[in-house]
């Protein structure tokens, strides 16, 4: 290849999505340098382009990463369509307010293997992901990237460096995370059987990474989701366990629930969460209950006395799967929905239902549901609440959760926010006492309402319903395996900033890291007052783990 082609590499903040019409300049490399951990997950980001002009025939590099950290895993960082950004009442801090395309999927590039092509006028990035070695030392990591010519030759290269502290100060409490896995989107899009043997690994392969993006609970389709569906129609029956409807009563077998749990336990999940169990924003229909194929609750037409009848169901299948939580140690660790979302005008059937689902499992398994109810809060008849950002601040509640309906001022996942803002949820979060968070879109890769799948490749939106990336955090791999984006990633740093926050406090009080934090944050914090430097996650990686360590020596 000849020498005649230049190119140039710079280091910039993870948090940074570089757009195509963004300028950069070699000379203003980021040289920051974030406190971390032994035995922690650290990444990196590093921008590349083409300085003179090529023929036909570009310019491909090999990428070598040199380090002593360990685990390194470098992806390319693909742009993807981003036609709905946001909703027309979204605030002015978006990258973007009209169609665009914006970083965020992650390909995996095997050194030797995968290349990268400079392209001019427009800066491409690398992300590099990386394990800090758990009996490292004190002091500066180095991790610097070269784009290696096929004669082996530099092309161009940079260098980031990280501050190793001593080990993770304290346990510290990891945030439940929610993320919530559609079978039925999986046996859909890549066309197999539900719950056959292709199916069953599809499941384990996305499952298998969710602990290593830090989710840890899982949604476990007890009956098939009616989430996100035309009022009448149903997703793809995939409820664990097979029922045979005998005379007066049924018959259960759990053996795919037992499977699904085995596979939940292997991929190091600590919490699974059942569907609901009445049909989303209602609770005066059932969710759909399949007799091998023959539809007996919830086919969408309702009919007189289905919903007594269906109490009567719950009152037998809900025994039924306590003893199987029981048998399989997972009776502590498990909570179920009732309704999604459900609002005043439903307060008297929810609270019979609420009422049958107590008495069939003896209060032992807990019940969470997300609204947007003050009144069904408020007059207790919702519980353990999950609300919206905006609504923690009115009413107690231990988990949080971020949908399409989030997207002014407050932090999200969609894909025309700054990396910084969805980071932001870690240390929000702890400000708030808040312990758990759900998104509902892992990999819902259809429209909105069901209505067709899509190519998450193009369409990024739900068929421009939707903020785009609020449907889905990964990629389907052509493999059978997710491929990873960049806003999961800034999901695990915000889990990994609130693990630290918890065990300063731990090691002193809540109060105390606390005002640290917001002292950091320049002396104000809020869902909608936040900082947008990404110096404050330096600060407040320091502020923390000097306040736990203070303590603990």
């Amino acid at each position: 290849m000849s020498k005649s082609f230049s190119g140039e590499a710079c280091a910039v903040s993870e948090l940074r999505k570089i757009l195509p019409s963004d300028m950069l300049s070699v000379g203003v490399d980021d040289d920051s340098i974030t406190p971390s951990f032994a035995g922690e997950r650290v990444a990196a980001q590093f921008a590349y382009r083409a300085t003179s002009a090529q023929p036909f025939n570009r310019m491909e590099c090999d990428v070598r990463v040199r380090t002593d950290l360990r685990d390194v895993r470098i992806y390319d960082v693909h742009l993807v369509p981003c036609e709905m950004p946001a909703y027309p009442d979204a605030d002015d801090r978006y990258l973007l307010h009209s169609a665009g395309m914006i970083p965020d999927r992650l390909e995996r590039i095997e050194p030797g293997r995968g290349r990268v092509r400079f392209l001019p006028h427009y800066w491409q990035t690398v992300w590099v992901e990386a394990t800090i070695p758990a009996d490292a030392p004190a002091g500066e990591l180095a991790l610097a990237i070269e784009f290696l010519e096929p004669d082996g030759s530099v092309h161009a290269a940079a260098q980031r460096s990280f501050l190793v502290e001593d080990s993770f100060p304290g346990s510290g409490r990891a945030l439940a995370h929610s993320e919530w896995v559609h079978t039925d989107v999986l046996a859909e899009y890549y066309g197999v059987v539900m719950w056959s043997e292709q199916h069953w690994r599809l499941i384990e392969n996305y499952v298998a990474p969710l602990k290593g993006w830090g989710v840890n609970t899982l949604l476990t389709p007890l009956l098939t989701p009616s989430l996100d569906v035309d009022p009448g129609r149903n997703r793809s029956a995939c409820q664990l366990f097979e029922v045979e409807q005998r005379v007066g009563g049924y018959r259960f077998d759990f053996a795919r629930l037992m499977r699904w749990l085995d596979i939940a336990r292997r991929s190091g999940i600590e919490t699974v969460e059942f569907t609901p169990l009445f049909r989303q924003w209602s609770v005066d229909a059932p969710s759909l209950v399949m007799a091998g194929d023959r539809v007996i609750f919830g086919g969408g037409v309702s009919r007189p006395g289905e919903l007594e009848e269906y109490d009567e169901f719950l009152r037998q299948m809900l025994p039924a799967l306590m003893d199987v939580l029981r048998a399989t140690g997972w009776e502590r660790s498990a909570f179920l929905h009732v309704a999604d979302e459900p609002d005043e005008q439903h307060a008297d059937a929810y609270r019979s239902a609420v009422s049958i689902v107590e008495a069939a499992t003896g209060g032992a398994l807990p019940i969470r549901e997300a609204t947007g109810s003050a009144a069904l809060i408020r007059d207790g008849i919702v519980a353990r609440p999950i609300v919206g950002l905006e609504a923690i601040d009115e009413v107690a509640a231990e988990w949080a959760y971020i949908s399409c309906a989030h997207g002014r001022d407050v932090p999200n996942v969609f894909l025309a926010m700054t990396g910084m803002r969805t980071r932001m949820l870690g240390a929000l979060l702890f400000h708030a006492r808040v312990t758990g968070l759900l998104h509902w879109g892992y990999n819902f890769w259809k429209s909105q309402f069901s209505r067709r799948m899509i190519d998450p490749f193009l369409v990024t939106d739900a068929d421009r319903a939707f903020p785009a990336g609020d449907p889905f955090l990964v990629y389907p791999g052509a493999d059978g395996t997710p491929i990873p984006s960049i806003r999961l990633h800034y999901l695990r740093q915000a889990g990994d900033d609130y693990r630290l926050l918890t065990a300063a406090a731990e090691a002193s009080s809540f109060e105390h890291v606390d005002a640290l934090l917001v002292a950091a944050a320049g002396g104000s914090l809020g869902w909608t007052d936040y900082p947008e430097d990404p110096a404050f996650f330096e600060r407040l990686r320091s502020i923390a783990a000097q306040a736990a360590q203070r303590v603990i020596v």
